[in-house]
């Protein structure tokens, strides 16, 4: 594949002395960016970030470029980043693991959105928040110098740039230091989203939740086939090691939370990272799909690549029941779970603990958080 230097000097062939590659500039950067990490021989995953963002430039450049006029310079321009584009796809499967999630994530993609549920009440804000920084450029390529991002107003979403939002989770919880201010009086679900950013404000812009690119997201997507659910990043299946199936679907510190985008794709993530410095980091269920529509969302358990317990407990979708139905239709129907006995199911907007035939099937009958059956489900561990 071409170097930056290269890609330059064809694009400069056809411009006056000393004026500038405009929007190209980005592509320059980024396919820099790439050479170096490459050069310096980084982690695979982090050479693929920094490709796959060259891609998304060229793109970028595409789309912004239809119905231009034609001229022998934008000809040759077009034909070049065209070549980049085509160059930097085949060097993507230099690296296969990476390449293959990109694979199975477009697929999904490709077949269409289903119906999904968007982020509630209030919790809406935070979504909204994200976008809005997002689109105002807030995320930018640490490579990318800041006059170069702000002068071109690319997508400047590089799968290293840190991504965060307004809490709403925190911020709904931290609104006592302000007892005297209206908005801390105001009930939560009333807040609009001047309310909600005011209060961040007054907070100090301190109570933040990560948000994750669709880069950062593939490393926690996990397909499901022929009922097994496995790590696109390994080809292995997916294991939640050392924990019982309690400790993966209820304990709010270890829980390990799904989201489940309106494309089908699957995100998990357990909810106990932590920063450089050994720091909790906020994590939502917005986190895995980047504030957008879910099919469902909540916890999830699974052993040795079975599912074994599944919920929709999650305060920002809030899934009803009927939503978690559909989800588990989806994962038997295309996925080939099996949807037996076996498998822990908890509806919480019914408050059942149940199993996933007898949920299924309609029966909504509570068998209890203590009764043997769901005790027995509960303490599986493989």
């Amino acid at each position: 594949m071409m170097r930056a230097d290269e890609f330059a000097e064809i694009l400069r062939k056809g411009k006056k002395k000393g004026e500038s590659l405009g929007r190209t500039k980005l592509i320059v950067a980024a396919l820099e960016a790439y050479w170096e990490s490459r050069d310096n021989q980084q982690a695979d995953a982090e050479q693929a970030s920094y490709l796959y963002q060259v891609i998304k430039l060229c793109k970028w450049w595409f789309n912004g470029r239809a119905g231009a006029p034609t001229s022998t310079t934008e000809a040759t321009r077009r034909f070049t980043i065209e070549r980049l584009l085509d160059e930097a796809n085949q060097q993507l499967m230099l690296y296969p693991i990476v390449y293959n999630a990109l694979m199975v994530y477009d697929k999904h993609k490709a077949g269409g959105a289903k119906a999904a549920t968007p982020l509630k009440n209030a919790y809406a804000h935070e979504g909204a928040a994200y976008q809005q920084a997002k689109a105002q450029g807030q995320f930018y390529d640490p490579h990318l110098p800041r006059d170069v991002a702000a002068k071109y107003a690319a997508p400047r979403n590089m799968p290293n740039a840190p991504r965060e939002a307004p809490s709403a989770t925190l911020i709904e919880g931290k609104r006592s230091p302000l007892p005297n201010t209206p908005l801390a009086r105001k009930p939560w679900q009333q807040l609009t989203f001047t309310d909600y950013m005011r209060l961040d404000a007054l907070l100090n812009k301190q109570y933040k939740v990560l948000y994750l690119s669709k880069f950062q997201r593939l490393q926690y997507m996990v397909p499901v086939d022929h009922g097994h659910f496995w790590r696109p990043m390994d080809g292995k299946p997916y294991d939640m090691p050392g924990s019982r199936v309690t400790d993966d679907v209820v304990a709010a510190a270890k829980a390990y939370m799904y989201a489940c985008d309106r494309y089908g794709s699957l995100f998990v993530m357990r909810n106990d990272m932590r920063d450089s410095n050994g720091n909790y980091v906020q994590l939502n269920h917005s986190t895995l799909v980047g504030g957008r529509d879910v099919i469902c969302a909540g916890t999830i358990s699974i052993k040795g690549g079975r599912l074994r317990g599944i919920s929709n407990k999650s305060g920002h979708y809030t899934p009803s029941t009927q939503e978690l139905t559909e989800f588990l239709k989806l994962l038997r129907d295309d996925g080939g779970v099996k949807m037996d006995a076996s498998v822990l199911v908890i509806d919480q907007a019914t408050q059942c603990f149940t199993t996933a035939d007898r949920f299924l099937r309609g029966d909504y009958q509570d068998l209890g958080f203590n009764s043997p059956e769901v005790r027995t489900l509960f303490n599986v561990t493989a």
